[in-house]
């Protein structure tokens, strides 16, 4: 069998292809490929086309129905990150995303989008390899003394983050709160794919803050750090530092990126706090700590009562971030479980699951068992 990958504008996307190379590979008793896979090679219809672009402006259907499938990636941004025309042709029978966004079984493009987590993969090499000036930070933070408290890290300052700590500072007013980015209110953007709850949320809250700051020049992008002789191995956003309180506390609480309901976008965010060995407490859409749970990692939400717990189902974003707030505190007057056993147990999975990638295998089997269908081959079956 032969397979002609064409890759146009490119994208992190495309790496997908290279790691389910390897998986092939790993079939075989001597690790070879059982299929023939070429790169932008002439276009034949004998053979199995896939076409993988990054962020199309558009398509014609005669050039669709050249491919028996098409990608289409975004450059390991959340689900909303997209173009008009990803939007519009996700419906046709063999158009999918590749996305770093996980969802639940109930969200309408569950079946049509490739998690591809490139954050776990990047992160872990920042944070382990001597390359990196993190790597030696890294170290030095572990002999910091935890603690059992509580520590909430605001991001980008906007109108949901902003009225989530505004929650916090009014109704647990002794948790420490850091937000260091910005002093703008940003309003949210219209998501691409959006819930009914998700549009009444972005609406009401975007009404709730009017943005009469000054807006601060935004120091973030222009404070990358070269790494490497020469920039041997490029820049690294700041944001990529492990900041010494993920070492120093039990629970960090941040606002997720993603905050629709259904979805959840791994960045580094929760990473550090796998890699730290504190429990995150993330703010996002419903079904977040869920989704979580289901490729592999645990959060703060794990350690509440059982009754407490079910503000992760709760559909409609401000009721969701009342309850929340109510769990944090039942969690700030109990800090002594984030000493226990099951606390411990949850803290070392997270770093074993961070640092083998564990849901990068995850990932590539949900393409793998994509492809090898639309092929109808049994790749095990090739096994001698």
């Amino acid at each position: 069998m032969k397979i002609n990958l064409t890759i146009k504008n490119n994208g992190i996307g495309e790496q997908i292809f290279d790691a389910w190379y390897g998986l092939l590979q790993s079939l075989m008793p001597n690790y070879e490929s059982p299929v023939e896979i070429h790169v932008n090679a002439p276009h034949l219809s004998e053979d199995f086309n896939i076409l993988c672009d990054y962020m199309p402006a558009g398509y014609s259907e005669q050039q669709l129905a050249k491919y028996d499938l098409i990608f289409f990636c975004n450059g390991g941004e959340p689900l909303t990150g997209s173009t008009e025309a990803m939007g519009n042709l996700i419906n046709r029978e063999n158009v999918y995303l590749i996305t770093n966004t996980y969802l639940t079984e109930s969200h309408p493009l569950k079946h049509k989008a490739i998690w591809f987590p490139h954050n776990v993969q990047t992160c872990r090499d920042y944070w382990t390899r001597h390359f990196y000036p993190q790597y030696y930070e890294n170290i030095k933070n572990r002999s910091i003394y935890r603690k059992t408290e509580l520590i909430a890290i605001n991001g980008s300052v906007r109108t949901h983050r902003h009225y989530f700590f505004k929650l916090l500072e009014q109704q647990i007013p002794n948790i420490l709160r850091l937000s260091n980015i910005g002093t703008t209110i940003h309003k949210l953007n219209t998501a691409r794919w959006e819930s009914v709850e998700d549009t009444q949320f972005r609406d009401w809250v975007n009404a709730q803050y009017q943005d009469n700051s000054i807006p601060q020049p935004d120091q973030y992008y222009n404070n990358s750090v070269k790494i490497g002789i020469d920039e041997k191995f490029g820049e690294i956003l700041p944001g990529y530092f492990i900041m010494p309180e993920y070492f120093e506390y039990a629970c960090v609480i941040f606002p997720e990126s993603t905050w629709q309901n259904n979805e959840l976008a791994i960045t580094e965010k929760a990473l550090k706090c796998f890699y730290a060995g504190s429990l995150p407490f993330p703010i996002g859409g419903s079904n977040l700590n869920q989704l979580y749970n289901d490729i592999g990692f645990y959060t703060a939400w794990n350690l509440l009562p059982d009754d407490l717990k079910q503000f992760d189902q709760t559909t409609d974003h401000a009721t969701r971030y009342q309850q929340a707030v109510v769990a944090i505190d039942w969690l700030n007057s109990n800090y002594a479980v984030f000493k226990s056993d099951q606390a411990r147990s949850l803290i070392n999975q997270n770093q074993y699951n961070f640092l083998i990638c564990a849901c990068d295998n995850m990932s590539i089997k949900q393409l793998h068992d994509l492809i090898k269908t639309k092929l109808n081959i049994d790749f095990n079956s090739k096994i001698q």
